[in-house]
């Protein structure tokens, strides 16, 4: 097969996923709380995870921070909900105990949310 194989556009396709560039603060001692924009999909199965900010930490391959950071754990489970008429996905972290600046990795659902490399 060659591209001259394909002359006949028969559909479009929408790939939905989170957008990236988004900026929390929470302060040591209160509640973590991070909505992220709902794009459609099974948000009930996403989930985040917490990484060092440190030069070279990448999604997908670094380690999540040690799971006293926050009350919640460093790997937490996202739920749907509306607020003011925009749906997000929300994702509570408990209460932040370690200060410092860290990384929010993505993993849009399923099986492959327990291992690193499903996070992006």
């Amino acid at each position: 097969d060659s591209d001259s194989d394909f002359l006949i556009k028969v559909a479009q396709v929408s790939v939905a996923g989170v957008s990236h560039g988004h900026t929390w603060r929470c302060a040591t001692a209160l509640q973590c709380t991070i909505e992220v924009p709902f794009h459609g999909g099974d948000s009930n199965k996403d989930l985040i995870q917490v990484i060092s900010a440190a030069a070279g930490a990448s999604c997908g391959l670094t380690e999540r921070v040690m799971g006293n950071t926050f009350t919640k754990g460093a790997r937490v489970l996202g739920f749907q909900k509306t607020i003011v008429g925009r749906r997000v996905v929300e994702f509570d972290l408990g209460k932040a105990s370690v200060p410092g600046t860290y990384k929010i990795c993505y993993c849009q659902g399923g099986e492959h949310c327990s291992l690193n490399l499903g996070f992006s």
